[in-house]
């Protein structure tokens, strides 16, 4: 057998943790993109419609829809 274990299960994983490492990098860098373009579009929406929330609670009615 010259001197070699089958199926120990830990012949890559010394290898493999950079990749593991740089995926998850990768995602986390995804997620914190998506959460700043959502955090943005409802900055935006809350924006355009400033004026008419404005009018809205001059005139008594609430801030609704």
């Amino acid at each position: 057998m010259n001197g070699t274990r089958r199926g120990s299960g830990s012949e890559g994983r010394d290898e493999m943790y950079p990749v593991f490492a740089l995926v998850g990098a990768l995602c986390l860098l995804i997620l914190a993109v998506a959460c700043g373009n959502l955090g943005s579009l409802l900055l935006s929406r809350g924006v355009a419609r400033e004026r008419e929330i404005a009018i809205r609670v001059a005139v008594g009615a609430g801030a609704v829809g």
